[in-house]
């Protein structure tokens, strides 16, 4: 099945990510938020709130977010689901 946001739902990405990059964070949440309420398995809101709640010092309420993220997108984002960097022991010793 191919997924696809509808335009209502690019635009409220849209507006969450240039809430995200003002440091309106509150406001970046309320709209990916909604996104998610419509549709439950756009993995980038949920990556996206993931990092917003991060941003808010909100680590534990961020993890199951960004956990949701990788599963939804076949993969882990940048940083480890839920918590910070990897050390470079953790990563293979680089």
């Amino acid at each position: 099945m191919i997924h696809q946001l509808n335009k209502e739902g690019w635009s409220r990405l849209l507006l969450a990510r240039a809430y995200y990059h003002s440091a309106q964070l509150r406001r970046a949440e309320e709209q990916l938020r909604l996104v998610i309420d419509r549709d439950p398995v756009e993995h980038y809101a949920h990556l996206m709130l993931g990092r917003t709640l991060e941003r808010q010092g909100r680590s534990d309420e961020a993890a199951p977010w960004l956990r949701m993220a990788a599963a939804f997108s076949g993969g882990l984002p940048r940083r480890e689901a839920g918590g910070g960097r990897r050390r470079p022991t953790e990563a293979g010793g680089r």
